[in-house]
């Protein structure tokens, strides 16, 4: 339908908000409520239907696909936009409080997807990609959607769950179509290990060239099992960090790093990340602290829908750098690009307006990303989770402050 066309369509002049399909009737009010107009001495106010309301009310109108395309000119007029114009607004899962609207531009949001696809996942023009992921979240929006047609790939899309209509879909489906890149989340793999290993080896997965790891920390026992069974004990793991607001991989393996079992390797080019204490002070090598980026990167969150406020206080003002801290930097100089005599091929995009307070050479910023991790004796970054005290389920955070609410909700 006209919906599903416009979410692939990046000329159109209005901004998309995509919803998940989990999204429930509290979480739609959220996004009503971020709309309300606020224009002054105006007492109106929008009142969120409920979703059902909506459902019956969309069924009850049909639009035939061929009919409407007849009416269409086959001539689409790309439209100019600058790079930090909105391209969509996303919203976070809400574990640490009311869910926030993430607002992606245009320009720097597709470099960053662009880049880190093509080098991690090493995208060659024949490539099959698949992950996983639903695409009403950021990493199916990022690479189930954008970037693998940005790099020119096929994407293979499936809405399903690995264990319907039975345990063997995915390498049924791995097999048939000959996929070449597979990203998928731990959750899932833990899921089919209970399994064992004979609802694998009946089909040919010899296509697959690269595996992937997504949406929180993968265990050791897990990482070697999808290694042994799928990827035949030969092909690498990109075990990826990131999140909604960085929109892009940050801490990330390559294909031709050596790799342990549990860490996200190292940043990605570009990215200076840490591991700080409260203070913002680096802390020694094995130990927790808080996981931070030290530099802006192409497709971080431009910022907080109708919300600048908390924008900046969530992300930039958790924890403020002094003298002595700024000088850590783990990420560029770990692996920066010793070209002699070549300029900069890495410039930071210029920040968004509601962080303008900060410094031109970038010292004063720190964004707070809300995990924990440690990095080892070799720069390796060992993700641990969130800071708050959440559930996760099939790689998404459920705050056990929203699971105590709904218990307590349930009348029985």
């Amino acid at each position: 339908n006209v919906d599903e066309a416009l979410k692939g369509n990046q000329t159109v002049e209005n901004v998309i908000v995509v919803k998940r399909l989990t999204v429930d009737d509290r979480e739609l009010k959220v996004g009503v409520e971020d709309r309300k107009s606020k224009i002054e001495n105006q007492s109106s106010t929008i009142n969120s239907p409920p979703l059902s309301s909506i459902i019956n009310h969309l069924s009850s109108k049909y639009i035939w696909w061929h009919d409407l395309m007849a009416k269409q000119s086959p001539i689409c007029p790309t439209e100019m936009m600058d790079s930090n114009d909105p391209a969509f607004i996303l919203y976070t899962s809400g574990s640490t409080g009311k869910p926030k609207g993430v607002i992606h531009g245009h320009g720097g949001y597709m470099v960053g997807i662009y880049a880190t696809l093509k080098y991690v996942f090493d995208v060659k023009p024949e490539d099959i990609f698949w992950s996983t992921a639903d695409a009403g979240w950021i990493t199916g929006h990022s690479y189930i959607l954008y970037s693998p047609l940005i790099n020119g790939i096929t994407t293979f899309v499936y809405e399903g769950t690995p264990d319907f209509p039975d345990i063997e879909i995915w390498w049924k489906l791995i097999d048939k179509y000959r996929v070449t890149k597979f990203y998928t989340a731990p959750t899932a793999v833990r899921a089919l290990m209970k399994f064992g290993e004979d609802h694998i080896k009946k089909y040919d997965l010899s296509s697959l060239k690269i595996l992937g790891s997504v949406g929180e920390p993968i265990n050791p026992e897990a990482w070697l099992w999808f290694y042994k069974n799928v990827g035949r004990e030969k092909l690498p793991i990109m075990d990826t960090w990131w999140q909604t607001e960085t929109g892009m991989f940050i801490v990330t393996p390559m294909p031709s790093v050596k790799l342990k079992p549990g860490s996200a390797f190292k940043p990605f080019f570009g990215i200076e990340a840490d591991v700080v204490d409260d203070k913002g002070n680096k802390v020694p090598p094995n130990t927790q602290g808080y996981l931070i980026i030290r530099k802006p990167w192409p497709a971080m969150l431009l910022d907080v829908y109708n919300n600048p406020e908390r924008y900046k206080e969530t992300y930039f003002e958790k924890i403020k750098p002094t003298v002595d801290n700024r000088k850590s930097k783990v990420g560029v100089e770990n692996r920066k690009l010793k070209l002699e005599n070549q300029p900069s091929i890495i410039n930071p995009q210029p920040l968004p307006s509601t962080v303008n307070h900060l410094s031109s050479d970038f010292s004063g910023f720190i964004y707070f990303a809300g995990d924990s991790a440690k990095i080892d004796e070799d720069g390796y970054f060992w993700i641990v989770g969130r800071n708050d005290d959440v559930i996760k389920v099939s790689g998404h955070r459920l705050g056990s402050a929203e699971l105590e609410s709904a218990f307590v909700s349930n009348p029985k």
